[in-house]
């Protein structure tokens, strides 16, 4: 705006100087500034002093400026030559105005020629070329308009940033309503609005980290933890074998092995020398190992008692070793025991019981419950009775939840967590567990034998041979009763599979005792007591739970119970009556699901979750069990493809469970399974966005709704 009121100035200047100046023409050879000229005609016009010392730098001067001095100086030739002086600067001071209008001119042609320029620059340039100046004074007071209300727009619009950061809605409402609203004033609920407003602050911070992202960075530092520690332990072992084994230690140490070797099975002429020396060998070189696992005879053989203690022994299987096990105590500083005390325990069998109780009696006077000390009571009752304390182990990996869970039921009252998956190649038609009933079958009197049940049996494990289904599955055989009816069977399969098809499935007949500590992908059971015989005993004592417990629990992937009774035959709380209800009617039938999904979810959350992913054509199954965990939400694509959904809120996942739902999370996903977490705060703020971002982490799986051809 300044420019234009100068211009105007400018340009009417100028045409008063062409109008005072006239026509002379100028003789300058070079051009100085107005002021300069004005300076030399002050100093002109006010000397006095005609002395040459003054006149003579004043003339040299003078001539630069191209005018032509007098030899002989006189006042009217000085006076002439000032006049001729004011000439030219007033001539140089239009020359000066005339570049600057010029200047404008261009400035404005410039403007006009710009992509989307106003119309006002070719006004501008119009009432400039022919001085219409009350035109041009009226352009300006459009431009001055102009840029009051560009100031205003960029005020407006820098407080509607500021509002709508923390009040979008009246921000939004300001602006529609275009000026024409009430004056703005602080709302009523000015409290509950901060209120609002803190929480809101709050829940952006809290989700400013994405919990996937969260997840994977802790799952990395999860495994470069486990890296880390394992090359610890790896290095810190060889770095101190290697700074600790002798030349001696280690010729020790070969020489143990050599004679462990000649002792053999310890019948040998020589097998007490050997063993001696043996022992002698390794005193020397036990330090040179630093983790020794070897059976409970060996550590007996090796190891004197007396000698320097193990830092740390464990014993494992101790619900399967008798009193004797406490001669691996003797050799520790500290011990681990581990067993299971629902499981078999040692039985004396072929040991004089009575003559053992004689030297219990004689030599363990004083012992607090010497009793104890009877090859029928384990190791493990005895570490139950002297340490306080057991850490239930709860995670099972081996059996399919349907295989355990009568175990489970009946022993570990529930607690028990399997948490293996059925493998896809089974099928959804796979049977985990399976009762087949013997119509005819009977036991051979004066014997453990049902021969029409070990026929059924023999020729379902036929089948099952043949079936592709089955194909790389190993396979054994338990007889609840007695060992009679598992070699019957043996013979039968012997006769009609062959010896070598028995040793590619590893078929072994047997009883309960037989598979303490074994297993197999198929178990086949024969319960041999047959109807209509005399009412047997009740089989409810903790010994016959132990036995069926072990024989119950042998099976990875299925378990077949072949029988010849009914189970109302037998007492209620009788074991073989509880293990025939089970079979017939398996607690965990598989993951068949009601028709309305929504009464399995545990909150108004997963419901809606759920009928999103429901609504957009996925396959979900809430609260879907993995062995005793439950993941809320399973979505289901082609290939076996899943991804677990787990809905974080305050009902089912409060902040005090959050340690104990992230453990199970790292559980199952070492077992392959991939979550994906939503937080209720995230999903009630912006569940359109938040659905949608689970949808596309479902595309990048490869997981997509049921009626996508994709």
């Amino acid at each position: 705006m300044e420019r234009c009121q100068l211009v105007k100035k400018l340009h009417t200047r100028w045409q008063n100087e062409i109008v005072a100046v006239g026509g002379p023409e100028l003789v300058a050879k070079g051009s100085r500034l107005p002021a300069e000229i004005d300076g030399y005609v002050r100093i002109i016009k006010n000397v006095f002093d005609w002395k040459e010392k003054l006149w003579a730098p004043l003339a040299e001067e003078i001539q630069k400026l191209g005018l032509a001095v007098p030899c002989t100086v006189t006042p009217d030739t000085v006076r002439e030559i000032a006049d001729r002086l004011v000439f030219i600067r007033k001539r140089l001071k239009l020359d000066h105005l005339k570049t600057k209008i010029e200047e404008v001119h261009r400035y404005l042609k410039d403007g006009r020629a710009r992509p989307g320029a106003s119309g006002l620059w070719n006004e501008l340039s119009e009432f400039l070329e022919a001085g219409e100046w009350d035109r041009w004074d009226g352009a300006v007071r459009r431009i001055q308009h102009l840029n009051e209300v560009h100031k205003m727009e960029a005020e407006l619009q820098s407080l509607k940033s500021r509002l709508a950061e923390v009040a979008p809605k009246w921000a939004e409402t300001v602006v529609l309503q275009g000026g024409k609203g009430s004056p703005l004033k602080p709302p009523e609920n000015v409290v509950e609005a901060w209120e609002w407003r803190k929480a809101e602050t709050y829940l952006k911070k809290m989700h400013a980290e994405d919990p996937r992202e969260l997840s994977r960075r802790l799952d990395e530092l999860f495994q470069r933890e486990g890296k880390l520690v394992a090359e610890l332990v790896a290095l810190s072992t060889w770095l101190t074998l290697a700074g600790r084994v002798t030349e001696e230690q280690r010729r020790s140490l070969v020489a143990w092995k050599d004679y462990v070797r000649r002792i053999g099975k310890g019948t040998g002429k020589y097998a007490g020398r050997y063993r001696a020396l043996a022992q002698r060998e390794m005193e020397k070189a036990r330090a040179a190992v630093p983790v020794w696992v070897m059976p409970l005879n060996r550590v007996v053989e090796s190891f004197h008692p007396l000698n320097e203690p193990f830092d740390v022994v464990i014993i494992d299987e101790s619900s399967q070793m008798d009193s004797l096990g406490i001669l691996a105590l003797f050799r520790a500083k500290k011990v681990v025991i581990v067993g299971d005390d629902k499981q078999i325990s040692p039985y004396g069998v072929g040991r004089d019981l009575a003559h053992i109780h004689r030297m219990i009696e004689q030599y363990l006077q004083g012992i607090p419950h010497k009793e104890l000390f009877d090859p029928q009571f384990s190791l493990y009752d005895l570490a139950g009775l002297i340490f306080p304390g057991v850490i239930l182990l709860r995670e099972h990996f081996r059996c399919l939840p349907e295989t355990i869970q009568f175990s489970n039921e009946v022993m570990y009252e529930g607690k028990i967590l399997p948490l293996r998956e059925r493998d896809p190649r089974l099928g959804e038609d796979w049977q985990p567990v399976i009762a087949r009933r013997v119509e005819k079958g009977f036991r051979t009197p004066g014997r453990d034998i049902n021969e029409p049940e070990a026929e059924a049996l023999v020729e379902q494990v036929i089948k099952c041979c043949e079936d592709p289904v089955y194909e790389g599955m190993t396979m054994g055989v338990i007889s609840l009763l007695g060992t009679a009816q598992a070699r019957l069977i043996n013979q039968l399969l012997l006769e009609r599979l062959g010896p070598g098809e028995m040793h590619l499935r590893r078929i072994l007949c047997g009883d309960a005792y037989f598979f303490q500590g074994d297993q197999r992908d198929v178990m086949f059971l024969s319960l041999v007591e047959a109807a209509g015989e005399q009412r047997p005993a009740v089989l409810s004592k903790m010994n016959d739970l132990r036995r069926f417990n072990v024989a119950a629990s042998r099976a990875r992937n299925q378990m077949w119970l072949f029988y010849s009774i009914d189970p109302e035959e037998f007492h209620a709380e009788d074991v073989r009556a509880r293990l025939i209800r089970y079979c017939l009617n398996p607690a965990l039938a598989g993951d068949r699901l009601p028709e309305d999904l929504e009464k399995l979810c545990e909150s108004e959350f997963e419901r809606r979750v759920l009928r999103e992913l429901l609504g957009r054509g996925y396959l979900v199954k809430p609260q879907y069990r993995v062995g005793y965990k439950r993941i809320d939400l399973v979505v289901f694509g082609a290939n076996n493809k899943k991804l677990a959904v787990e809905c974080d809120g305050e009902i089912a996942h409060p902040p005090e469970k959050w340690e104990e739902d992230w453990n199970r999370q790292m559980i199952l996903e070492r077992l392959g399974w991939k979550f994906y977490r939503i937080r209720g705060s995230q999903y009630f703020r912006r569940p359109r966005k938040t659905i949608s971002e689970l949808v596309d982490f479902l595309e990048d799986m490869g997981i997509r709704p049921l009626n996508c051809s994709r």
